[in-house]
């Protein structure tokens, strides 16, 4: 019921809010049929699900200012309470400079290489569509703190965040917090964007208390294909890597105070075959430890979808095996899914 007041509060506050400021509220809905098989009883088994849904509050005060609020349901209800919970997914205040070439974000929000991937590859609804980095856990997909952007073109721009390094899991607690930097450049054609990240978990001691992240990105836009890449490396402290589940379930407890490197890559194509028809493939590669064999994650995922106004239909399939070494889990996940993607 809070949860409910909550959504009703926030919609009383965009409607006082558009007395003196442009309101524009929207969100998506993704509705998924998922027919799983595994190597035990549940193969076959059939699964309706809703992986994400999304309403958005976008208020533009004035030219400089702005507000944006982001809610995230779910349909999963908490073990404990039984409840559907809602979460804050995104809250930030941004301000922008009356040449419109410097840009900051402070609040709770997606970092900006992350926020690009979005926008160009546009697929966050189910996990394993999306890019290595966020798929895998090793860049949040929003955390508090501020970010600042210079443009140096229409096309090239440098950027600096701070954030608290909790990835919006828990209160932050401690003093250790993330700061990274970012390079993107984007025109009509090619897109590339790199990022360094330097941080520490506040829970365990130096010198095993390591978090770092270097980030690339590459796309092309040929008209009808689009393609690109992610390359990511990374070095943890190995109990991180299980305590915020980054790798999908990779068993840590081997490896105690101890730092490990971990690289991966995602590489995917999307080719316009018809009017308002897509076919995408896409491809993950990750190992969460270099210095242990036989523990990596190769998957690849693909779809055809059809779009028609804010509405797109989906069918696909997703596939990824996990190395001997990996976790306690199944060595395989498997999946064809349909479904609906719903602008409002």
């Amino acid at each position: 019921m809070r949860k409910l007041f909550f959504v009703y509060i926030l919609v009383a506050i965009a409607g006082r809010m558009s007395l003196g400021a442009m309101i524009n509220v929207g969100g998506e809905v993704h509705v998924f049929t998922k027919i799983s098989s595994k190597p035990s009883a549940k193969r076959g088994q059939v699964a309706f699900v809703l992986p994400s849904t999304l309403l958005n509050v976008d208020a533009t005060l004035d030219e400089q200012n702005s507000v944006f609020i982001e809610l995230q349901l779910s349909s999963e209800r908490d073990n404990f309470n039984q409840k559907l919970p809602a979460d804050l997914a995104r809250v930030f205040y941004q301000w922008i400079s009356e040449g419109q070439d410097v840009f900051i974000r402070y609040g709770l929000f997606r970092n900006f290489i992350s926020e690009n991937d979005s926008d160009i590859y546009n697929y966050d609804f189910f996990d394993e569509i999306k890019m290595v980095s966020r798929r895998f856990k090793y860049l949040p997909d929003a955390d508090l703190g501020i970010e600042v952007h210079y443009l140096f073109s229409d096309y090239l721009s440098v950027g600096l965040g701070i954030s608290n390094g909790e990835e919006n899991k828990k209160e932050e607690s401690g003093n250790q917090k993330d700061s990274y930097l970012v390079l993107d450049y984007n025109d009509s054609v090619l897109n590339l964007g790199i990022m360094y990240m330097d941080g520490s978990y506040d829970d365990y001691e130096k010198p095993f208390n390591l978090k770092e992240r270097w980030v690339m990105k590459l796309g092309w836009n040929f008209g009808f294909l689009k393609m690109g890449l992610e390359a990511l490396r990374a070095q943890d402290a190995a109990i991180g890597v299980s305590q915020y589940h980054r790798a999908e379930g990779w068993d840590s407890t081997a490896f105690p105070e101890q730092v490990i490197s971990g690289e991966g890559g995602s590489i995917w194509l999307k080719f316009e075959v018809g009017e308002n028809k897509t076919l995408l493939f896409k491809g993950d590669f990750f190992d969460p430890n270099l210095s242990q064999k036989e523990d990596e994650i190769k998957s690849y995922q693909t779809f055809f979808e059809i779009t028609k106004n804010a509405r797109s239909g989906f069918l696909g399939y997703s596939f990824t095996s996990f190395g001997q070494n990996h976790s306690k889990y199944s060595p395989e996940k498997e999946f064809a899914f349909v479904g609906v993607r719903q602008l409002f």
